[in-house]
């Protein structure tokens, strides 16, 4: 028996609410299920486990670059805070995520608001914050991750919807304020801000026009400055001199919008492109979403430009994204007619059927846990020090100091072959050769012809191939233990 088209009209639309539902319920258990597991999630995250140690431990974030301590090339403001929330929670990865978990849960319901206030009926504004859930996958599955992204995402839209909710002096500077916010934990706020404020500049009038641009775009340098003066710090080395030096990935230029925007997202990037031609949109408010996407998905696509740029730096396009298309879907709903009304609810159900993922793939396995807890336990016996460039997390778990991550002595190294990356390579070369080690463990083979000096191979990190892999980024897991050759003294 066919059904009606006022009996389909109900079917979509309670699919379509259910949706929206079921995926934030799906990213809140995931988040909820790995909050607790004691090891990373991603392989930087133990990196960023590191910083928050460093500043709980009173230590300075951002000195010269060394074996011993070189930072990630990120503002301080995420690692601040997790260390502050760790005072009352303790230390370890609990901290890192549940601020990542909170910022995510704001960014939910701001997209919520921010399309409920633009759509009617409200259940417009949950498909907008679902469809942004139903992106964990395709974002990496970096929600609720230990990592600046979501802190980073939360700020930027608190911002946008501090200058759309008040256009008046009172919000413009709230807006600014989060910039520079934002701007203390990852440096692209700037790119972000910069397309803002020129349309903030253009269109409005009097003293106004300059309150948000002036304190955007001259307070997150000046945030910078004014941290490097304060602690005496290297800050401005690490998050513009080397994020400079990074090399562009051209085949991005077109990737970006076929696989990243284009594959995952077909029906809400057609609503991108959708404001290029004329609609029944009012002006303004064309104009205001052109300038969010300019800003949010700019950033995205010259984020992912830079070598080594993973899906994390997505997250800001897809949010607006989301929030687009069920703005784009509800302003035609409410205007259309019973059929259209049809092809709307059903193109926003393809849309989440196609970004059906199994939250299975998120979870580490108990097998990992185990053979972790093997691992640590074997660092934790070593008597002096053990180097884990690669995940200094497990060096933290079994009780001993951290050195800097691989990645953060990578951006120094590709940052130029100046006095600092001179010194770090020939740093690392010596210490190998001086056995300062007990024992080193790598993900892949380096340094052979230093460590033929000192050390012998003694086999895999793990007995199974199939555990020690990451949920998410980079799929690396150590690999190669190297113990120092008896008789020898490490230092």
């Amino acid at each position: 028996m066919f059904l009606s088209a006022a009996a389909w009209h109900r079917l979509l639309r309670l699919l379509l609410i259910v949706a929206g539902g079921a995926f934030l319920l799906v990213v809140l258990a995931i988040a909820v299920a790995r909050m607790g597991y004691p090891y990373e999630l991603e392989w930087m995250e133990s990196g960023s486990l590191a910083m928050v140690h460093r500043v709980t431990e009173g230590q300075p974030l951002y000195p010269l670059p060394s074996l011993a301590w070189t930072p990630f090339i990120y503002p301080p403001l995420y690692y601040w805070v997790c260390a502050g929330l760790g005072l009352l929670l303790g230390e370890g990865y609990v901290p890192l995520r549940l601020v990542s978990l909170l910022s995510t849960l704001a960014v939910f319901w701001m997209i919520f608001d921010l399309v409920r206030r633009r759509t009617d009926p409200w259940w417009w504004g949950l498909v907008g914050a679902g469809m942004y859930a139903a992106c964990f996958e395709i974002g990496g599955g970096w929600f609720d991750v230990g990592r600046v992204d979501s802190l980073y995402l939360a700020l930027l839209m608190g911002a946008v919807i501090a200058l759309d909710r008040r256009d008046d002096a009172r919000g413009h500077l709230l807006s600014a304020a989060l910039f520079i916010l934002a701007g203390m934990t990852k440096q692209s706020a700037l790119v972000v801000a910069a397309p803002i404020a020129t349309w903030v500049l253009l269109t409005r009038r009097g003293r106004l026009r300059w309150i948000f641009p002036l304190a955007a775009l001259i307070g997150i340098p000046l945030a910078w400055f004014a941290t490097d003066a304060i602690f005496g710090s290297h800050m401005y080395y690490y998050i513009l001199k080397l994020t400079s030096a990074h090399e562009i990935a051209l085949p991005l230029l077109h990737e970006f919008w076929r696989f990243d925007l284009l594959a995952p997202l077909p029906i809400a990037t057609l609503a991108l492109f959708a404001l290029l031609l004329p609609s029944p949109w009012e002006r303004s408010e064309r104009v205001r979403w052109l300038v969010w996407a300019l800003a949010f998905v700019g950033s995205a696509w010259i984020s992912r430009l830079h070598a080594g740029g993973w899906k994390n730096v997505l997250l800001p396009a897809y949010a607006l994204l989301a929030a687009l298309l069920a703005v784009t879907a509800g302003r035609a709903y409410g205007k259309a007619g019973p059929l259209t009304r049809l092809v709307v609810l059903a193109a926003v159900l393809l849309q989440f059927g196609l970004l059906v993922f199994d939250p299975r793939d998120h979870l580490p396995s108990d097998a990992t846990r185990a053979a972790n807890d093997e691992l640590v336990a074997r660092i934790a016996a070593a008597p002096g020090e053990v180097w884990i460039p690669h995940h200094n997390g497990l060096v933290l778990a079994a009780g001993k100091e951290p050195t800097a991550h691989s990645m953060a002595l990578q951006d120094v190294l590709r940052g130029g072959a100046g006095q600092p990356a001179a010194r770090l390579e020939a740093g690392m070369e010596g210490a190998i050769e001086q056995g300062r080690w007990d024992l080193i463990i790598l993900d892949a083979p380096m340094f052979e012809e230093e460590l033929a000096k000192r050390y012998r191979f003694a086999g895999s990190a793990y007995a199974d191939t199939s555990v020690g892999w990451p949920v998410t980024g980079a799929r690396t897991r150590p690999e190669r233990v190297y113990e120092l050759v008896p008789g020898e003294t490490s230092r």
